[in-house]
């Protein structure tokens, strides 16, 4: 294993040219996602969300965060959320706001869903709107699914609410996620399930009260394994979604994995641990619970995430001959 000191000393030393990435995730993971194409605009190129709501929706609130920003989106006030954007770029706090022009945005929220209701999409694609071009933003209102992660062909039925939180609507939003975020994609092949692996993601949060586990999961395409210039996506689980709620069933069947085989896309599955007091369901921090700056580059897991990516290539050199083994034995 990689010692602890290389790793640090090597994140000290990122070539100027950073990783760019784009991200997604669903919930909370949407949240996330969006958290970080905002503040690390200068490196992030597109946000695929399900079920979000705009950047900074909870201002560091849990109760704002399950009322305005789910079920009560008349208290979501757009401009102000603008505004701060603005003023938190003007303070170095995150990235140059007109980074975001270049993003392409998809959105999705199932017209059954009663966890986060569609109004709050629309906020987030207004949100959007003051800096986005309307044709880089896709938006999807009108698949009948309740709050999940969107399958074509694993999960449970499309009305359905409850674990593992994926649904099988017969809708390949992976696909259309991965389009809109890169343009004219090869089609899916199939996955090959020794491109799974585990990394510790420890080595590359800085703060213990990050609340993200010590393992998360990388799915690289053979085509990857000794190409630097592979794309890089980072996906994002809801609540109750992580490794130790529901297993690799996000990890194997969100779709991603088959467009990344066939397109060298690197995909990154970061895991966030339940805590029993301030994080009960393993949700990502889109409120607060792990400081003032959970949405700012210097947020622990904001800050953890941006730091994987960036150090990709020495996380896949060295992991992955120790580990590939292991995981073809156990099929975790």
């Amino acid at each position: 294993m990689v010692k602890k000191s290389f790793l640090f000393l090597s994140i000290l030393a990122i070539s100027f040219a950073q990783q760019k990435f784009t991200t997604s995730g669903v919930g909370a993971g949407g949240n996330m996602a969006i958290q970080l194409d905002v503040a690390y605009s200068s490196v992030v190129t597109g946000v695929g969300a399900f079920a979000a709501a705009p950047y900074y929706c909870a201002q560091g609130s849990e109760v704002t965060s399950k009322t305005a920003c789910m079920l009560s989106s008349y208290l979501i006030n757009v401009d102000a959320l603008v505004q701060y954007t603005k003023d938190m770029a003007s303070l170095d706090n995150i990235d140059d706001v007109h980074n975001i022009a270049q993003d392409n945005i998809w959105l999705f929220s199932g017209s059954l869903d009663t966890e986060v209701h569609q109004d709050t999409v629309k906020k987030t694609q207004q949100y959007f709107s003051n800096f986005v071009n309307a044709y880089k933003i896709n938006s999807t209102f009108d698949v009948a699914a309740e709050n999940s992660w969107v399958t074509n062909g694993y999960g449970n039925p499309c009305w359905y609410l409850g674990a593992p939180y994926l649904s099988n609507c017969q809708y390949d939003a992976a696909g259309y996620i991965l389009k809109q975020l890169y343009g004219t994609l090869n089609a899916p092949v199939t996955m090959n399930f020794s491109n799974f692996y585990t990394f510790d993601q420890s080595e590359f949060v800085s703060s213990f009260d990050s609340g993200m586990v010590t393992y998360g999961w990388i799915y690289q395409p053979w085509s990857c394994l000794y190409n630097p210039n592979c794309k890089v996506h980072v996906a994002l689980h809801g609540c109750d979604m992580n490794y130790g709620a529901i297993g690799n069933a996000f990890v194997r069947n969100s779709g991603l994995n088959t467009w990344a085989e066939s397109n060298s896309i690197v995909i990154i599955y970061p895991q966030v641990l339940a805590q029993q007091v301030v994080n009960p369901a393993g949700c990502w921090d889109w409120w607060g619970y792990t400081g003032a700056d959970y949405a700012w580059k210097s947020g622990p897991q904001m800050l953890g995430i941006y730091n994987i990516t960036q150090n990709i290539d020495l996380i896949t050199s060295h992991y992955r001959p120790n580990l590939s083994a292991k995981i073809n034995k156990t099929g975790n």
